[in-house]
């Protein structure tokens, strides 16, 4: 998701961790988006969410399966993997 916020890369293993399942459940949404199968939400910067990933996965960590599902859940509690992605790179 798009906002002017400078941003910052995760720095501990469960920042990594919660922000490569945003990213992850984020691209699913983004996916849906562009088959129609939902629409209404916000614009997903789908590369800082594939750079997310690419770099957790580096450091041994990846998307959980059920990321989907902890991403819903979370909306309505926002952790700092939610926030890492909303936020531009520097």
């Amino acid at each position: 998701m798009r906002t002017t916020r400078k941003g910052r890369d995760p720095k501990n293993n469960r920042e990594w961790q919660e922000a490569a399942n945003a990213a992850e459940a984020l691209l699913h949404i983004h996916a849906a988006q562009c088959y129609g199968l939902i629409a209404g939400c916000p614009d997903i910067d789908v590369g800082r969410c594939e750079r997310l990933i690419k770099l957790a996965r580096q450091k041994g960590v990846v998307p959980e399966k059920d990321c989907v599902e902890q991403f819903f859940k979370r909306q309505a509690n926002p952790t700092t993997g939610s926030r890492l992605l909303q936020e531009k790179p520097r």
